[in-house]
């Protein structure tokens, strides 16, 4: 490889780690996952630049360079990637299990089993109208990294995770006929964000609600087959 080339590699590689430092934002996203990167990337970081510096003056440089440089590719690649699928592919159902784990592992880590808890561990086979929307870690006070997955299944599904999620829950919540009385009903829909247009579609739902501080829970319609779950 000349030496021009490997120069401009060297000069992508600084601006990718120091002028355009995308990836402590990212990583700092999924932390849980991403913190077992970070230290290689450091450490493959110095290493290129040392290596490169001596490449022509140590034995197989060139190789050790190379490996070097592949090496710290992966360990960015490991901060950046998982920020992105966290925040991408909210409407392809065979990325959940990826989102799911991402989520629950990257962005809660030790807390992770919890989540894992809320949110099914597949997909049921008949799932249309999908969306998964999650959020990444942030360091601000009183900030939850939120996620809702909403779908609408087949009334057994409905009826299995009514079984479940009620035994996880600490109250039902039922729509009232006085809106100014039914708070909790339309805080969760508001923080789950859903559109306008379907509040028709919840008029029969039922609300288990888990977490009492956080509209945390899901939301089941037997009529309509919506499916909201909100973490």
């Amino acid at each position: 490889m000349k030496k021009s080339t490997l120069k401009k590699l060297n000069i992508i590689i600084f601006l990718h780690n120091y002028v355009f430092p995308v990836w402590i934002f990212c990583s700092l996203m999924t932390i849980g996952i991403s913190q077992y990167c970070f230290l290689g990337t450091l450490v493959f970081m110095i290493a290129t630049g040392v290596t490169y510096e001596k490449a022509d003056r140590i034995k197989n440089g060139r190789k050790i360079l190379r490996y070097f440089r592949i090496a710290l590719f992966l360990c960015i690649s490991g901060l950046i990637l998982p920020a992105i699928v966290l925040l991408s592919f909210d409407h392809t159902k065979c990325m959940y299990n990826i989102k799911r784990l991402d989520y629950t592992y990257g962005v809660f880590g030790k807390n992770a089993e919890y989540y894992k808890k809320l949110l099914p561990e597949k997909l049921p086979d008949e799932c249309e109208d999908y969306s998964f929307v999650t959020k990444g870690s942030i360091l601000a006070q009183d900030y939850h990294a939120s996620s809702c997955l909403m779908f609408r299944t087949d009334e057994e599904t409905i009826k299995d995770y009514a079984e479940y999620y009620s035994s996880l829950s600490d109250e039902v919540i039922v729509k009232k006929e006085d809106e100014t009385e039914d708070y909790s009903f339309y805080s969760f829909l508001d923080k789950a964000k859903i559109d306008d247009s379907l509040l028709g579609e919840f008029d029969n739902a039922k609300i288990y609600r888990i977490n009492g501080n956080d509209p945390e829970g899901a939301l089941l319609d037997r009529d309509s087959g919506y499916v909201v779950i909100l973490t």
